[in-house]
């Protein structure tokens, strides 16, 4: 049995290559197009947001810091995130 589909307000915990798996929300969600999901940081949150292009064969991804303490968690993990990036996007094409 494999995981859950998303459905807005879905919750479940994100597995982050380093670092101790964090809890998420879905905050958005368009069936089949997009979806965004959030997780909680002191003073902050994480955003990550993918959207399927209209080919269908790719997808935008995209992650924010939010609130006041946002510009320093994008200044200290921005650039883990996008070294990060490559390999998380493998992996998720190997689960679709």
């Amino acid at each position: 049995e494999g995981p859950a589909p998303l459905r807005m307000g879905s919750r479940g915990r994100i597995h982050p290559l380093s670092g101790p798996p964090a809890p998420f929300r879905v905050v958005e969600m368009t069936e089949g197009e997009s979806h965004a999901f959030v997780t909680r940081l002191p003073f902050a949150r994480l955003r990550v947001e993918r959207r399927l292009a209209p080919d269908r064969r790719s997808f935008t991804h995209r992650v924010r810091f939010e609130g006041p303490l946002g510009w320093l968690f994008a200044r200290l993990w921005g650039p883990r995130f996008r070294a990060a990036l490559p390999p998380t996007m493998e992996a998720l094409a190997a689960l679709a």
